[in-house]
């Protein structure tokens, strides 16, 4: 298996980089709004013991008595809670510079890549991604449960993920276009580089490139991304922040 790696990435929008980079935060999402409806989203294994109907039998009101028909609604309202409201995930990629992340994430090469340094203390909580052709069960005690939520199947193995999660409950919260985003923020020195796509505008270029200077972020390395002429590569190319 492959070390941990000096940087994780974020491909984002420019408008998504512009408010990371100047406020310097690091966004976390609730997993009900993936793009992969399967992800942080385990089966459940509703076949429970008598041992376990006990447990559960003595944690309620005298005379209580379960079963699975009332057991089931219980553990799906759980697990969408978790999905929608209780937890938030940021995600990261060890990849640089790969073309289907620009093209999935980075607003179809016109975003932006940052860098993030991956041995800084505050990532130090960025667990890799598992991927796997069974999907992941959990029973009513969701034992292992954390290590569950971090396998994904095996169609998005490509992404190499690393991520992190937050309670929402202990994120600030920032609307845009009427939508709740959980924020935390991040020392500046976590913050490593700065890649624009090859599609990336010109003025958005100039414009974040210029506030650096402004953001305590000057000693980010700043790239650019070009076509290679002669093959399917992309090409970064060092940009000068005075």
């Amino acid at each position: 298996m492959k070390g941990r790696p000096l940087r994780l990435y974020r491909y984002v929008d420019s408008a998504t980089a512009w408010e990371c980079l100047k406020e310097g935060t690091l966004a976390f999402t609730p997993p009900a709004r993936f793009n992969d409806p399967f992800d942080t989203n385990p089966a459940l294994d509703l076949v429970l013991n008598d041992q376990q109907l006990r447990a559960l039998a003595a944690e309620g009101p005298p005379g209580t008595t379960l079963n699975l028909r009332s057991i089931e609604p219980a553990m799906r309202k759980n697990r969408r809670e978790f999905m929608e409201t209780l937890m938030g995930v940021a995600c990261f990629s060890s990849k640089a510079n790969d073309p289907l992340l620009w093209a999935h994430y980075g607003d179809r090469h016109r975003g932006v890549m940052i860098g993030f340094d991956a041995t800084h203390s505050e990532l130090s909580g960025a667990k890799r991604v598992s991927y796997s052709h069974k999907r992941p069960f959990v029973d009513i005690d969701a034992q292992g449960v954390s290590q569950k939520l971090l396998i994904k199947s095996r169609v998005w193995k490509m992404e190499d993920e690393w991520r992190m999660s937050a309670w929402l409950s202990k994120c600030d919260i920032k609307m845009i276009s009427n939508t709740p985003v959980y924020i935390q923020l991040l020392d500046r020195t976590c913050f490593a580089s700065i890649t624009f796509g090859c599609k990336a505008e010109e003025s958005v270029v100039v414009a974040v490139s210029n506030g650096l200077k402004h953001w305590n972020l000057k000693h980010c390395e700043t790239w650019r991304v070009r076509l290679s002429e002669t093959t399917y590569d992309l090409i970064p190319e060092r940009i000068a922040i005075t």
